[in-house]
């Protein structure tokens, strides 16, 4: 039966006499691609354990617990007409 390769083609794939290829990276682009996992883990842990508070829209008066509120206006003038009652 004929082989799918050759025989030299299969030796040469064998042959480690040389060694792999290294291609050394400089160290900014290791120390960019380091901050940039670090940045995505902490982004993807705070998205994982945040939580979200439960709001809601509610009708009513807010009064505070002293009594009456004093409001004072942020510059001088005068009332020409009262739209507002007490109560």
């Amino acid at each position: 039966m004929m082989a799918l390769f050759r025989k030299e083609a299969v030796e040469h794939q064998n042959d480690f006499i040389h060694g792999d290829i290294l291609i050394p990276l400089p160290f900014g682009i290791t120390f960019s691609a380091a901050i940039t996992l670090i940045l995505f883990l902490c982004i993807a842990l705070f998205i994982y354990s945040g939580k979200y508070t439960r709001k809601a829209h509610l009708t009513g008066i807010v009064m505070p617990s002293s009594g009456l509120v004093k409001i004072t206006p942020q510059y001088a003038g005068y009332i020409t007409r009262l739209t507002a009652s007490e109560g």
